[in-house]
């Protein structure tokens, strides 16, 4: 009703929040739940863990060139591509401090994953796409926290899976 009555001021998050719990569960797991089973890091996860980050999952918008994280921050969000594309951005090897795209992530790719689940800092920036931007939903460490330390067998997975992934980004 507001989105037809007034797009221009309408905030998608705070609609969400008024949902009932049962509709926004329903909603989340209609529109995260295929995201989540392609992210290496939640693999072998069990329904009610998926179905927890589902709806902790928030849709972010950023402009072209729009930077994400930087380098050395505080990885307190991950973020999972849905729509454009985001440029993993690591210092050249010439030494001069210059940023160089390492890495395009397409729709399905998880961005600062690795950083996030070890709540270390980032180990490169990321900044969406020029041209198109990059829509993602953000997962913040404080809902993913609380919903693993409910399953803590499923936090043991993801820190095996969290290693795994290290190993392969070295």
């Amino acid at each position: 009703f507001e989105v037809k009555n007034n797009p221009n001021n309408v905030d998608t998050a705070e609609i969400f929040d008024n949902l009932s719990s049962s509709l926004q569960f329903e909603l989340s797991a209609l529109l995260c739940k295929n995201v989540l089973d392609h992210v290496d890091l939640f693999k072998g996860c069990c329904e009610a863990v998926l179905d927890g980050l589902c709806t902790a999952l928030r849709e972010v918008v950023f402009d072209p060139e729009e930077i994400i994280f930087n380098i050395n921050g505080v990885a307190e969000d991950m973020y999972l591509v849905s729509f454009g594309s985001v440029d993993i951005l690591e210092e050249s090897d010439d030494g001069k401090g210059v940023m160089k795209v390492s890495k395009v992530m397409k729709k399905g790719s998880a961005v600062g994953d690795v950083s996030f689940a070890f709540g270390t800092t980032h180990i490169y920036s990321a900044r969406a796409a020029a041209g198109t931007g990059a829509t993602c939903w953000k997962l913040t460490r404080k809902s993913y926290l609380a919903i693993l330390k409910l399953f803590p067998e499923d936090l043991d997975l993801v820190t095996s899976n969290s290693l795994h992934s290290f190993e392969i980004a070295k």
